[in-house]
This record gives structure tokens, sequence and C-alpha cells, in this order.
């Protein structure tokens, strides 16, 4: 039998917005984060980050604006960019860092 990962109750179970690393795939780290409604940082990264979102909705504030997401929705932050999870974001999310394959189709625009 393989084993069958439930990333939704393991988040859950997660101190609100502590990284759970989930190992690397293919040179990209993966991240699971349980948000619930409480103020976040603002954060920058040097490398790509791809935060998708398995359950609930998020918030991603920008200095240019926000964003909202929602179950199944994949937002593609660019290395150097300031964001952080606007304070109402009640979600699971994967977050998924490093940059993206040179041979990988583009990301959909939403």
């Amino acid at each position: 039998m393989f084993p069958v990962a439930d990333l939704i109750a393991l988040a859950r179970s997660l101190a609100v917005d502590t990284d759970h690393s989930l190992g690397q795939l293919s040179g990209s780290s993966l991240v699971l984060l349980n948000l619930k409604p409480q103020p976040y940082p603002v954060e920058l990264h040097q490398e790509t980050e791809r935060i998708l979102v398995l359950q609930g909705e998020a918030g991603v504030e920008f200095e240019q604006g926000a964003v909202r997401l929602t179950c199944g929705a994949l937002l593609v932050v660019p290395p150097g960019q300031r964001h952080s999870f606007s304070a109402d974001s009640d979600a699971v999310v994967l977050a998924i860092f490093g940059d993206p394959d040179a041979a990988a189709a583009p990301a959909p625009s939403c």
C-alpha cells in the first residue's frame, strides 16, 4: 500500500503561521502553512514563491494592491516582491519556493 498524507489535517494541526517543510521537489522547497485570522509580517524572498490555496481563502497584500485567493488558486510571487498575507486569511496553503523550471509551461493567469 502507498502512504497517503492528508495535508489539510496536517496543516490544521500545526501552530498558526508555522512553516512545515514537506521536503524538496525538483530543486523547490515545499512548505505547508496553517493561516488563521491575525496580522502577518511583510515578507521578501530572493526566489520565486508560488502560493497554492488547498483549503479556505487567503488574501495576499502588495504595495501595489491585494489579491484574494480561494481554494485551488495559484499565485506566483516574483523574487524581491514584498508581500504579506492579509489579517483575515483563514486557509491551508502550500508555498513552493524556488525558481520555476525554465522548461515548464507558464502558469495560467487568473
